[in-house]
């Protein structure tokens, strides 16, 4: 098994090698000193991943990691891989998971779409969205709580209480608390635009 991160992911993709003792292949992310001027990406594999399981650590935010992976899952499927892993610890473009007008994409699909091209498992945390999107994935995906291990460190830090944002973060309170062993509640918010909400408790 080999691991690989994208740039957003360097740090995560080295522990995850680490936990499964498996080799860590680097990645150069530039060609030239300072990257192309128009902005573009540029991904080279330093090693072999030939007839490797080989788990691809990617977030997909901002949208310029969107195209980093495309091109990671590309190469190393181009490389070799037998099989491909993708961990994506932030799925951007999570949140829409259905259509609310008509023409409207449905972006988590589609981006789920595009990385069932090359890979072969889909490992993510705490997707934006309703987690039944998941069903409709192209590919096997799998949701990995964080919850557990905050709950934890609530207990330790001695925490009374665990306020979620709002309703949607609601099951990850729910989970922590438990966890915690503290009671949990939810702030009520409304949306007024894509920069402005009101919050009640």
């Amino acid at each position: 098994m080999k691991v690989v991160g994208g740039s957003a992911s360097v740090p995560l993709a080295k522990a995850i090698a680490r936990e499964l003792s498996a080799g860590y292949v680097d990645v150069a992310f530039e060609k030239h000193p300072g990257g192309f001027p128009d902005g573009e990406r540029y991904i080279r594999l330093l090693g072999s991943v030939a007839g490797d399981h080989v788990v691809l650590v990617q977030t997909t935010h901002p949208d310029p990691m969107i195209v980093e992976f495309l091109l990671l899952a590309d190469a190393i499927r181009d490389a070799g891989a037998r099989r491909i892993t993708a961990i994506v610890p932030y799925f951007g473009y999570g949140r829409q998971d259905k259509r609310f007008l008509d023409g409207e994409a449905i972006s988590a699909k589609t981006i789920a779409k595009h990385i069932a091209v090359d890979c072969d498992e889909l490992l993510t945390m705490a997707i934006p969205a309703d987690p039944e999107i998941l069903k409709i994935f192209p590919l096997p995906t799998r949701e990995v709580s964080g919850m557990p291990a905050i709950g934890r460190y609530l207990k330790s830090a001695k925490v009374d209480v665990l306020l979620a944002p709002d309703e949607g973060a609601l099951r990850l309170a729910k989970e922590a608390s438990a966890v915690a062993g503290v009671p949990f509640d939810f702030l009520v918010k409304e949306r007024i635009d894509s920069y402005t909400v009101k919050i009640e408790p």
